[in-house]
């Protein structure tokens, strides 16, 4: 298994093979067996909605979950994306999350799965996910 620490998501050889070919400035790829994981990386995927949470911040928020590598690549170099980082940052560094209005500006992609991202001042949907754990309770190799 592999995971996303920018995303605090698991997923499977296949998709981990996307996510590295997108560069470490958008999705930082680790495995769950053959890394090391240092607190912070282990709070960031325990801070994370998981699976089905990001995936519905990203759809709540007018991105849609296709598999294709130019969607994927549009997916995470999105203002979405950037406010979902954002928020999992600000859980682990104990700080309040920001606020769920972004300004996206004019979307410059015309493919379907990005018409529904909204223009100037748009009203993110910001999932309350349940409360960071006090301490790890389990450590990746």
């Amino acid at each position: 298994s592999w995971a996303s620490v920018t995303y605090g998501i698991i997923f499977c050889l296949h998709c981990s093979s996307k996510h590295r070919g997108l560069g470490t400035h958008l999705s930082k790829v680790k495995s769950l067996d053959l890394d090391s994981w240092n607190d912070v990386e282990i709070r960031r995927m325990k801070a994370g909605f998981g699976n089905d949470g990001c995936i519905t911040f990203f759809r709540d928020n007018g991105i849609q979950w296709e598999e294709s590598n130019t969607r994927v690549k549009r997916r995470y170099d999105s203002e979405v994306a950037r406010l979902y980082q954002r928020v999992l940052t600000a859980r682990v560094e104990g700080l309040p999350e920001p606020d769920c209005v972004a300004t996206v500006g004019k979307q410059r992609h015309e493919n379907d799965d990005f018409k529904n991202e909204r223009t100037a001042a748009a009203m993110l949907s910001c999932p309350s996910p349940p409360p960071l754990p006090s301490s790890p309770e389990k450590k990746y190799a």
